[in-house]
């Protein structure tokens, strides 16, 4: 059986982790946390991932301003066979989600992204 995983980049944004965690972590096998957080609020994700239950494996990492350094770092830490990798400020549609599992074809996927404060109104 094939396992999924969630791989999420923080930096000081304690909500939008436990956004992603709440939303994904019935639908994939298990979710690692890479955090850079200031030691407060290292302390706040932590309890915030104990109030909800949420399982996941944290791994403290340097801040270096940006996640791209941290990617080989973070995928070292996750067992899964696919990882869907998100920062905190991104937000898979219910499509991606109800489908998750069906990916499975290739090594990997790009998925189209767009800033929804750039969206056009209609």
């Amino acid at each position: 059986m094939l396992t999924y995983g969630l791989l999420i980049f923080n930096r000081n944004n304690t909500t939008g982790v436990i956004r992603l965690a709440k939303l994904l972590s019935n639908i994939v096998d298990e979710v690692v946390i890479i955090d850079s957080s200031d030691p407060l609020k290292y302390d706040e994700l932590m309890a915030h991932l104990m109030k909800h239950n949420l399982k996941a494996i944290v791994a403290r990492a340097i801040p270096l301003g940006y996640p791209d350094p941290l990617r080989v770092y973070g995928l070292s830490k996750i067992g899964a066979e696919y990882v869907l990798l998100l920062d905190t400020d991104e937000l898979p549609n219910t499509k991606l989600i109800k489908n998750l599992r069906r990916y499975n074809k290739y090594d990997g996927y790009v998925i189209k992204r767009y800033e929804s404060s750039l969206k056009m109104m209609s």
